[in-house]
């Protein structure tokens, strides 16, 4: 990671496989199916504890939530 801006990122779009077999999202309408991700800012301001709670109420409520992101990511804010 060069810097924290959008503008210094690179975007690549893969076709994810899995054992040589596309892969692509399900197609679950219901949320109590579902299997949630998100991710969570470092500001810990107004948005943030509106998000932590809507995050509790999705937990309840679906198949689990997931954090996706590298330690490395994290460690550069």
């Amino acid at each position: 990671m060069h810097g924290r801006h959008a503008s210094s990122l690179l975007n690549v779009v893969v076709e994810p496989f899995c054992n040589g077999e596309p892969i692509c999202v399900s197609s679950v309408d219901d949320v109590t199916g579902s299997l949630r991700v998100t991710g969570f800012g470092y500001d810990h301001d107004d948005a943030w504890a509106s998000n932590m709670e809507t995050f509790k109420e999705l937990t309840d409520v679906s198949q689990g939530v997931r954090r996706l992101g590298a330690a490395a990511i994290d460690l550069c804010h």
